[in-house]
């Protein structure tokens, strides 16, 4: 496969200059985002999609299903969105680490 990095270069651009992009942050949009990332790391942990294909095979298999605590999850940017996140994700005893663009007070994040 050849990369054509002059044609993929100048699309995005053109598209950055067309197109209106907008951050819309709403306590509604927070709320299902922030559930379906907790969701996503449960499963994750848990192994619950390894579990899913197995069954879909007809095998059973025990898979070891780390301890929360030894679980760590990666959170990239801490506004808003991100901040919940980690909230929640620490409430059920996540190792959660997280990167900010600018400086955050770690104890407001907890508070």
């Amino acid at each position: 496969m050849e990369l054509k990095s002059n044609v993929f270069c100048r699309k995005h651009i053109e598209l950055y200059l067309t197109v209106r992009l907008v951050r819309l942050v709403t306590p509604g949009a927070i709320s299902y985002m922030v559930e379906y990332v907790v969701l996503t790391v449960l499963l994750a942990q848990r192994r619950f999609i390894e579990y899913q294909a197995l069954q879909r095979w007809r095998q059973w298999q025990y898979l070891t299903v780390p301890e929360v605590r030894s679980f760590r999850v990666g959170i990239l940017g801490l506004v808003a969105f991100g901040s919940t996140v980690v909230q929640k994700l620490a409430a059920f005893g996540f190792l959660v680490r997280g990167w900010s663009r600018r400086p955050k007070n770690i104890a407001t994040l907890f508070g």
